[in-house]
């Protein structure tokens, strides 16, 4: 069976973001830029690079930094 299309980038995205804030240094010490190249090295360029700078600043917003 075949994956729809609009799960497949969710996935990435969530799988990039999840080994980011378990494996890489410590992710409140990243620049946008750096969150967002990390992004793209750990997804092999498959995320959305405007979406990872938008995570990067909804994880900044939620712990008050």
């Amino acid at each position: 069976m075949n994956t729809p299309n609009g799960y497949r980038p969710l996935h990435i995205e969530y799988q990039t973001v999840g080994y980011i804030l378990r494996y890489e240094k410590n992710f409140y010490d990243m620049t946008p830029m750096e969150f967002q190249t990390a992004c793209m090295i750990y997804s092999n360029g498959y995320m959305n690079p405007h979406r990872a700078i938008d995570i990067y600043n909804a994880l900044m917003e939620e712990a008050g930094l």
